[in-house]
């Protein structure tokens, strides 16, 4: 069976195109990965279960955005608060600087108040340290 000129294009159309997807897939990922060490470089970050400062919806940012845009956000605007819960959006919470019991110490402390209750909670919040 003879492949006319217009299937070899079709055939190699298709091929094309999932290189450049391949491609696009790994310059996504690889700068992903950039992203998340440089961010990882210069600060850190405390995950605890449970939402802290409810209420203090000083920012929200799409659930579709990746963890590591919003916590250039939080940075950038002098916050170091995020809150999250599974398949949501972010909540940023204000800054020390515009609301009382923001700094990391009062958060630190009602972390672990809300960790020694032990309730179950399906709110992440991600406190940066200082």
């Amino acid at each position: 069976m003879e492949i006319n000129e217009e299937e070899k294009f079709g055939v190699f159309l298709k091929r094309f195109l999932n290189n450049v997807i391949e491609i696009q897939e790994f310059y996504n990922l690889s700068k992903q990965l950039f992203t998340n060490k440089e961010i990882d470089k210069q600060y850190e970050w405390e995950v605890i279960n449970g939402n802290i400062g409810k209420g203090d919806d000083y920012r929200k940012v799409k659930k579709t955005a990746d963890i590591n845009e919003v916590k250039k956000i939080c940075i950038e605007i002098g916050s170091n608060l995020i809150i999250t819960k599974p398949n949501g959006q972010y909540y940023i919470r204000s800054p020390p600087h515009l609301k009382k019991n923001r700094d990391y110490i009062s958060i630190k402390n009602k972390a672990d108040e809300i960790e020694s209750k032990g309730r179950i909670t399906r709110w992440k919040s991600y406190i940066l340290k200082p």
